[in-house]
């Protein structure tokens, strides 16, 4: 969703006279389903990420797997009749099993533009689709390979991961902007940032907490998302002058900017905003399949380091901490990764077709 409204920010900028909706694939499509199925997803996330890791390899490795993620004839028919009576000139999807409802439609229905924005840092054949007119990749890596799986070079977009206007611009006093959230942040300390994405997954030890906070000139700011169990945990039972503990918050950008490096998990979107701010990220044991794959893509191109365990977490942030040269090494890194995307690709395609 956050890359959805990313895109329509984009276009109402550019193409303010075009009708722009954001929806819910899943509402709309089992609008009496939706529900339990983003609970059950959740559930397997947190519950059974090996029976989740075994399916999304599972689609990588075996032809065909990935059907099983568009048989429900209930959606089908449901797609069909909402973009019958919508007839929209183009449909971009931030999904890839949305992706593959709307290739099936196209091929056994009738002719419609479409556009996959594939939300991670790296590339699956999950989102690969036939009748899919353009991809919206995040780095030239991901192209290349996607390439290699004998998509079309005309086809892929090299955007990034589409963000905020506020992600690309440079603020004056940006450091300071924190303040107006949270006053409480001293001006002289190195702010650390733990962000669990939307489920919270954080370290659940408390004495994982009191000891980051003993780490010398450091602020500690926890976000835990929609984890209230934790938010709840943390904030009654410690008493921590240098460390703020929050819930989902909506000033993700100016905190980033303040942080001297963020800890948390490798979600694509949360990975691609700190990689365009520069912003360098200790990321946490990862577990699912496009957590493993995007932290293998940190790794590779040292734009962060990753920790296999809590030990190794806790030796990773004390570096990076202690000795200012790591940091700095991840953010020149990062420098040369913003250089070579273009976020108003996608934009720049659209008015094409608009004007043909």
């Amino acid at each position: 969703m956050s890359v959805a409204n990313a895109i329509k920010e984009q276009l109402k900028e550019h193409m303010p006279r075009q009708k722009v909706e954001i929806i819910d694939f899943f509402e709309k499509m089992a609008p009496k389903r939706y529900k339990h199925m983003y609970k059950g997803y959740q559930s397997l996330i947190k519950l059974a990420s090996p029976v989740f890791n075994c399916y999304y390899y599972a689609k990588e490795k075996i032809s065909g797997v990935k059907r099983l993620d568009t048989l429900d004839l209930s959606i089908r028919k449901n797609l069909e009749e909402l973009l019958q009576r919508k007839k929209p000139q183009l449909v971009i999807s931030t999904f890839p099993v949305c992706s593959g409802y709307l290739s099936n439609y196209k091929s056994n229905v009738e002719e419609i533009r479409f556009v996959s924005v594939i939300t991670d840092i790296v590339a699956t054949k999950e989102w690969i689709y036939e009748g899919t007119d353009y991809y919206c990749v995040a780095t030239p890596q991901i192209k290349q390979e996607m390439i290699e799986e004998e998509v079309e070079s005309s086809k892929i977009l090299v955007t990034g991961i589409p963000l905020r206007k506020k992600f690309y611009y440079s603020i004056p006093n940006e450091r300071n902007n924190i303040k107006k959230y949270l006053p409480e942040i001293p001006e002289d300390k190195k702010v650390i940032t733990l962000l669990g994405g939307g489920l919270g997954l954080l370290p659940t030890n408390l004495s994982f907490y009191q000891w980051i906070a003993r780490l010398p000139d450091v602020y500690i700011v926890v976000i835990t998302g929609k984890n209230a169990k934790l938010r709840e945990k943390l904030q009654e039972k410690l008493d921590i002058k240098n460390m703020t503990v929050l819930g989902y918050v909506d000033f993700i950008e100016p905190l980033m900017r303040r942080s001297e490096f963020i800890v948390g998990k490798p979600g694509g979107i949360t990975l691609f905003e700190a990689l365009i701010l520069k912003v360098p990220f200790v990321l946490i044991t990862p577990k699912l399949g496009q957590e493993v794959e995007n932290a293998k893509y940190i790794e590779k191109h040292k734009l962060g380091c990753v920790a296999n365990d809590n030990q190794e977490l806790k030796k990773m942030i004390r570096r990076m901490v202690l000795n200012e040269d790591i940091p700095k090494v991840y953010k020149e890194n990062m420098e040369k990764f913003g250089q070579e995307i273009n976020p108003l690709l996608l934009v720049e395609k659209i008015k094409e077709w608009c004007e043909s």
